[in-house]
């Protein structure tokens, strides 16, 4: 497959009717004002991910390049087909994960009025 390949869905591939649930709700909304107009879908319409388990991308060099793909899906309006609007390919890249902090227990519960919250980042170990 292509490196490249993106493709776009027009119309439903069992019955070739071109009204998606999800789009139309998308523009009743616009049309309201609750949502900006250059919303193109739902964040669960859409899933990305890669093509290999987590236990096997552990295994591999740092800078390994690894296929990963991007689905956007709706349902049609007449057959309830659910299809892909768009599909595209993409190239993930593996990289060293970003550090995190893990806070002893009770840290970040509710402070008592007037008492400040403890700026980790500006203790030293001299």
């Amino acid at each position: 497959m292509d490196k490249d390949f993106r493709t776009a869905y027009n119309k439903c591939p069992a019955c070739g009717c071109t009204k998606r649930f999800f789009e139309e709700l998308l523009e009743e909304l616009k049309v309201q004002g609750l949502i900006p107009p250059a919303t193109t879908r739902f964040d669960f319409q859409q899933k990305q991910g890669v093509t290999l388990p987590p236990q096997k991308i552990a295994t591999l060099p740092i800078g390994t390049e690894i296929p990963a793909f991007d689905i956007v899906w709706d349902i049609c309006t007449e057959c309830g087909c659910m299809y892909a609007t768009v599909a595209q390919r993409l190239q993930a890249v593996k990289s060293l994960e970003q550090p995190r902090i893990i806070l002893p227990t009770g840290v970040g519960e509710q402070l008592p009025k007037g008492q400040r919250p403890v700026n980790l980042g500006n203790i030293r170990n001299n």
